[in-house]
């Protein structure tokens, strides 16, 4: 999502919520596994490469995990690579009545814990990177860093996400797939790719997907300030064209202390790992080596 885009803030508001889509992706079966989560919802998640450091990719709201599908052919070389299906997502169970975003960290927690990662880096897409922070504060032993991929915008938990939240809950699909096509995308972003992404949101079954952003709005209102602080590995963003400006609310509650940088990617909107993966790959690999060399967290 590209905060310079001109359109106005609810519908800036609604793409930030709106984390990623509800289509299926094509998944990489190789690999492929089921953890049970802290309630005993089934978590569908894939390992892919090896090596010393574990990257843990969280996809947003209604997607899956085969959004990081160029990450995970990108890194799995250098890395070993592991893409989980959040509960009521892809493949994994939808069981589930409390959709917070701590039983997400729960969900998280489970695949780290079952691949035994004790040097894990949690990367999370939009929804995904409240959930990457509260994952950094769940296991502080064995999360080295937290990297959130345009996510953590100031208006979250906001009047103005409510009202956005209540014309969804009027008329979800047509409301869903105007907002997605029309502010999710840059004017220059692939069109197959952004009619493709508005066409699955608009499938979401409401009654999971809104119950989600109200978990969501929650963690904002009541929780993120708490988390933020309790993550002692550092913390670093890859934001659209002028997000990073809307990081106010999560400084004034990290401060300055481990932030491991705010990195812009000015040529895509809200899905830079779909829309320009080469460049995406190469500033997380930046974003990783510095948070990797910094000797800071585990």
């Amino acid at each position: 999502m590209s905060m310079s885009s001109g359109f106005p803030a609810s519908l800036l508001l609604m793409t930030a919520l709106a984390s990623g889509c509800a289509g299926q992706a094509p998944l990489s079966e190789p690999g492929a596994h089921t953890v049970l989560s802290a309630d005993g919802v089934p978590i569908a998640y894939e390992v892919q490469g090896r090596g010393p450091v574990t990257l843990v990719l969280v996809h947003g709201w209604s997607c899956d995990r085969g959004y990081w599908r160029d990450q995970i052919e990108a890194f799995r070389a250098d890395y070993r690579v592991v893409a989980l299906d959040l509960a009521g997502h892809g493949r994994s169970g939808t069981g589930r009545t409390d959709w917070s975003i701590a039983n997400f960290a729960a969900d998280v927690a489970a695949v780290i814990a079952a691949v035994d990662a004790r040097d894990a880096v949690v990367i999370g897409h939009s929804m995904g990177g409240p959930v990457a922070v509260e994952t950094g504060a769940l296991l502080p032993d064995r999360v080295r860093g937290v990297i959130g991929v345009d996510t953590m915008y100031d208006f979250y938990g906001t009047p103005v996400m409510d009202q956005s939240v209540a014309r969804l809950r009027a008329d979800f699909a047509p409301a869903t797939r105007q907002f997605v096509r029309g502010s999710m995308f840059l004017p220059g972003s692939p069109p197959a790719l952004a009619d493709g992404i508005a066409a699955a949101m608009a499938t979401a079954n409401p009654a999971i997907a809104l119950p989600m952003l109200d978990g969501l709005g929650g963690w904002f209102n009541e929780r993120m300030p708490a988390a933020v602080a309790a993550v002692p590995a550092p913390i670093g963003f890859l934001m659209a064209g002028g997000g990073g400006k809307q990081l106010q609310r999560f400084r004034a509650a990290r401060g300055e202390r481990r932030v491991a940088g705010v990195d812009e990617i000015a040529e895509a909107g809200h899905f830079p790992q779909l829309e320009v993966p080469a460049i995406f790959n190469e500033r997380l690999r930046a974003m990783l080596d510095r948070i990797l060399a910094s000797g800071q967290g585990n």
